[in-house]
């Protein structure tokens, strides 16, 4: 299970990330750090986001007040 910080990180972004570590073990069939997961999501999120993603992301943040 991977332990977050709650106060900062949505529940339900906790619980995909769960489900993306129990894919990635299925897959590789090895176990894989919950950190080394997580970094290595960032990661690959941070090569693909683009300026129109923080657009959407601040859209997003404005609609909730």
């Amino acid at each position: 299970m991977i332990k977050l910080a709650s106060k900062h990180i949505p529940e339900t972004t906790c619980r995909k990330l769960e489900q993306e570590a129990v894919k990635a073990v299925i897959a590789t069939k090895t176990g894989i750090k919950d950190t080394d997961l997580l970094n290595y999501l960032l990661l690959k999120g941070l090569k693909t986001i683009t300026e129109e993603d923080y657009w959407e992301m601040a859209k997003m943040k404005n609609k909730k007040g």
